[in-house]
Order: structure tokens, then sequence, then C-alpha cells
């Protein structure tokens, strides 16, 4: 089978347990079958803002769906989570917005 040799540089001390997992693949002749499959893996692997956003809203939509049943459960008490949800959203948009291509 035709091969191609390809060499890159690594950083010794920030990279030496990358180092490390390449040299005991390297020993174990598993190097190329490991490689190939984690390059073609994180290939295919894209997180937009969106994917984030939309986690984002089922995370609010269940922690609502927990105060409501918490507020069932305890009429007396105000739960802080619709709050906290808000806020996390708030925060997370700040963060996020300067990522944004609209």
């Amino acid at each position: 089978m035709p091969s191609v040799r390809t060499s890159f540089s690594l950083d010794a001390v920030r990279d030496h347990e990358l180092i490390e997992w390449l040299v005991e693949l390297q020993a174990d002749g598993r190097a190329s079958d490991v490689i190939r499959t984690a390059l073609n893996e994180h290939r295919k692997m894209r997180v937009t803002l969106s994917d984030v956003m939309a986690e984002l809203h089922e995370i609010k939509e269940r922690l609502a769906t927990v105060s409501l049943q918490s507020s069932v459960v305890k009429v007396s008490e105000s739960a802080p989570v619709p709050a906290a949800s808000d806020e996390l959203e708030r925060r997370l948009e700040k963060t996020l917005g300067r990522f944004r291509r609209d």
C-alpha cells in the first residue's frame, strides 16, 4: 500500500503527555491506525455557537421543569433556578457574543 510520510513539531514541555502517548503507540505498532482514527474523529467534530445556545436552551427548560416540580412540593419557597438560569444565559451571551458572525 502506498504511504505518505509527514512530520510535525511538538513542544517537549507542553506536549509531553502527547509525546508519551505517541511513543507508546509506535512501540505497540498501532500508531498509524490510532492517529488516523483520532484525526478523522476530530475532523468530524464541529461545535458552533448555535449548538452551544441550543444546549443552553435545553438546560434552561430542564431547570424550569425542576423549578416547577419543586414549587409544587414546597409552595412557600421560591426557587432561585429561573433567576440563576437567566443569569447563566446572560453571562454565556456576553462571553460567546464575540464569536457571533451575524
